[in-house]
């Protein structure tokens, strides 16, 4: 049988959240004004912290540090990228230092080489995009 009284704050009724005290509650609303620059300026910064908007603007307003940014996706496609040249480079090294030198050894230079600077611009690129 269900009680029909409302529960004490802090405690639980029935199944659920336990409701809030009243100095927890976020029941206050700030308004403000900003151009449609700034608004795409928030929401951007906003995105790449991970939080909601309105979570953002809270921590920024009361001093609050901003969780670190995620890494994103090019970086940990560049990083994977870059492991596996380092692989290469590295067995080739092994080989040299072997005496079993590759005869294709310097067209394997020059391919890493290649794949080295792709993965550069592709990185140089994605800066200067965030840049704008």
């Amino acid at each position: 049988m269900r009680k029909s009284k409302k529960p004490a704050t802090g405690k639980r009724f029935g199944s659920g959240r336990a409701r809030l005290a009243a100095e927890h509650l976020r029941s206050v609303r700030l308004v403000f004004r900003a151009t449609p620059a700034e608004a795409r300026s928030v929401a951007a910064r906003a995105a790449r912290s991970g939080l909601e908007r309105s979570e953002f603007l809270r921590a920024m307003a009361l001093g609050r540090r901003l969780p670190p940014p995620g890494v994103p996706a090019i970086n940990l496609r560049a990083i994977l990228e870059l492991a596996r040249l380092g692989n290469n480079l590295n067995q080739a090294v092994k080989l040299v230092h072997q005496g079993r030198l590759s005869p294709r050894i310097e067209a394997i230079l020059l391919e890493l080489l290649a794949a080295i600077d792709a993965t550069r611009a592709s990185l140089r690129e994605r800066r200067e995009g965030a840049d704008l």
